[in-house]
Parts: C-alpha cells; structure tokens; sequence
C-alpha cells in the first residue's frame, strides 16, 4: 500500500526515485510537493497504528511494521521546514515502541475540550441538521417525536472525551440509524474487539469493576500495546468513554458509552468465559430471552442450566471470579428490564426480570440448594414488591 501511494504522489510531484527506503522516497515527496506547489505540506494520518493492532500475535511481523512506521514518521521532524501541520489519529500514544522516540513536539488533544465534540454529533446537531430524518424515524416506528430522540441518544450517545465536554452521537451508527429509519446495532458490523476480550480473559479482569471505574488520565494516554492494560485499550477502543469527573480527584468515572456498544461487546465477550457443546453460548442466551418473554420459565431455566454449565468446572471451582463475570454477561446481554440486587425493606431480591406481560423474581444460592432459595423468597414476600 505505501509503494503504490507513493509512487502516485512521486509521479503528481515529478520526484525522481533514487532510493528504494520508504522513509527517504516519503522525505522526497514531502520536499517536492513544497517546491513544486510553493505551499507547506499537511500531512493526515489515520489509524496510525491499525498494522501494529492487527498483528500483535505476530511477533516478526509486528516489529517489522513497528521499524517501518516509526522511520516513517521521524519525517516529521526531519522535515519540518516543508510542513504546515501534521494531524494523527489512533488508538493511543503507544508506550515503549519508539515509534515517536524522535518527535518531542507532539501536541496531544486527547482530553482537550477545545476538540471534544470534533469527532462526533451533538444533540442540538441532530435536531438542527438532522430533523427530516429524525421525523421519519419517528413515523415508521410509532414513536413521537420526543421517543424517537431518547431511543437515538440510549443507542447511540454518551461518547465524551473530557472533563468537561458535551456527550456525543456516533456518527456511523446515527447516520445509518436515520438513513434506515431503524435502531439497529451498526457499530459492532464494523469489527471484533478480540484484541479486548483477549486481554481481558488473560487477565482474570472483573468485568462489573473493569467497567465502571475511576481512574488519571495518565493512566489512559500511553498504552503497552506488548501488554495492554485492560481498562486504557477498552477506552482507546471505545469500548468505554468518560461518564464523569472527580475535581478533587482528579479523577474521570468510566462507563459504557451506550447501548449498542454495551449489547455488542457482551455478546463478543460471552463464549470468551462460557463455552456450550449443545449450541452456541449467544444462541441460549437468545432461548433464554425468548422464554421469558413468552411466559415459559421452566424452559427459560433449563436454558440457564445449559448456559452455566458451559462454565468449566475447573473453572467454576478454582477461579469464582470467572464463573461471577458470566453471570454478570447473561444479566446484561438479555436485554430486558433486568435488575440485580433490587432492596426491599426486607431484604433483597437477587436477580428480577421484567418483560411486557410477566415479571420474574429469581433467586441465586452459591452451595444451596434451590428449595433454600424458593423459600426465602416466599418468607420475604418477594412476589408482592
């Protein structure tokens, strides 16, 4: 891809190739677009990382791209007289991979307000440029006005990228949204995150704690790619966005951008912690759904049963942690009105699903048997909340 780009700019700018390394022929081209024009260059970049992220199980070819690119990229300094601007965009400012070992005069706008809401469309966006869509989407799906807006904003909103900045729509999943006249899941069509459930997985993450947390922004600018931080790379990746701010703190509050990413990522995460010989972990989860919402829970149950012993036994006996987070999966990739832990002024209520014509009272005992469990919830009258 770099020999055909370049030969094409090598042509436009009538440089004479004398050298076959990318970073001297990327050098040429640079100079002989200034000369040629009278103008400084502006050099755009994006996903400036994409070789390395596709290939981080690829020890050889991995180093191989890191050498390249940052050869590549030591162009900016060496080359400043003959550049205007040069603007990058990408996962992160990858610690320890020398990619930018010879640049010091990068200026990072990751948390600056001043760019916050560059990437993404805002709310007022939306009802300024966007109404006719917004109408339609409206109409065809019997929703007013005002329904069709919150339903946009619990899909497609909650992105933020400082301290003090505006929510923000993503704008791939809004446009299609509005396009189609339909809510759908556009985002995760575009990509696997395996490079998340990977790190995560290896490193025994909780996922309730890994997603909602408190951390510096240093903690989220430069990331290992070697050996990522699981937290920093699902913020780098999206996967996670700044839900709040702690003044005194200095601390941001990290949480799930919205809906669609929520739904997509659990449903990616789940055969990662829960493997099911009989069908596909994501296809009993959608058994599950289905029985409840149909009114069949002894069916609902029996899928559960399928569901949780895909958790290996070992598993589930030597790491509690593992067997907590598939739980935690099933609750949210459900997708009902689906609450655990609901108080009660006589206790709580381990696990209540509600759909449109039932609403289910579950509870959950670790070493008990179930009959301990069916008469809590009768003694506490659970059923009457």
């Amino acid at each position: 891809m770099l020999d055909r780009l370049f030969r094409e700019w090598e042509e436009r700018y009538g440089v004479e190739v004398k050298d076959t390394e990318y970073s001297q022929r990327f050098a040429s081209i640079i100079a002989s677009a200034h000369e040629k024009t009278g103008r400084q260059v502006v050099v755009l970049v994006d996903e400036y990382d994409k070789p390395l992220v596709g290939n981080l199980n690829k020890q050889e070819i991995f180093e191989d791209y890191r050498a390249q690119l940052a050869s590549i990229y030591s162009n900016f300094k060496s080359s400043a007289e003959h550049l205007r601007l040069v603007f990058m965009t990408g996962v992160s400012r990858f610690s320890r991979l020398n990619i930018f070992s010879d640049l010091n005069n990068i200026e990072d706008i990751t948390f600056d307000k001043s760019y916050a809401d560059i990437c993404g469309i805002t709310e007022n966006e939306i009802k300024v440029y966007f109404q006719d869509g917004l109408l339609e989407l409206a109409d065809k799906n019997h929703m007013s006005y005002d329904g069709a807006l919150r339903e946009l904003k619990r899909n497609y909103e909650g992105y933020r990228f400082s301290a003090d900045g505006s929510d923000i729509y993503n704008p791939w999943s809004l446009l299609n949204a509005l396009k189609k006249s339909s809510i759908e899941n556009y985002w995760n069509d575009t990509g696997l995150p395996t490079i998340v459930a990977e790190s995560l997985k290896r490193m025994d993450a909780d996922l309730e704690e890994t997603f909602n947390y408190y951390c510096k922004s240093e903690d989220l600018k430069g990331l290992d790619l070697l050996n990522p931080d699981p937290t920093a790379l699902l913020y780098q990746t999206g996967y996670l966005t700044i839900k709040g701010y702690q003044r005194k703190l200095h601390k941001f509050r990290l949480g799930i951008p919205n809906n669609e990413v929520k739904t997509g990522l659990y449903k990616i995460l789940l055969p990662y912690y829960v493997s099911c010989s009989r069908k596909p972990a994501n296809r009993i989860v959608e058994e599950i759904i289905d029985n409840f919402i149909c009114g069949y829970p002894d069916k609902a149950m029996r899928s559960m049963h399928a569901f949780f012993a895909g958790i290996d036994y070992k598993m589930k006996m030597d790491n509690e942690n593992n067997f907590y987070n598939a739980f935690y999966l099933l609750t949210h990739i459900i997708g009902l009105d689906t609450e655990t832990e609901v108080h009660t002024s006589d206790g709580s209520i381990d696990l209540k699903i509600e759909t449109e014509d039932y609403i289910y009272i579950i509870g959950l005992k670790y070493d008990h048997s179930p009959e301990k469990a069916l008469q809590q919830i009768e003694d506490k009258h659970f059923t009457l909340v």
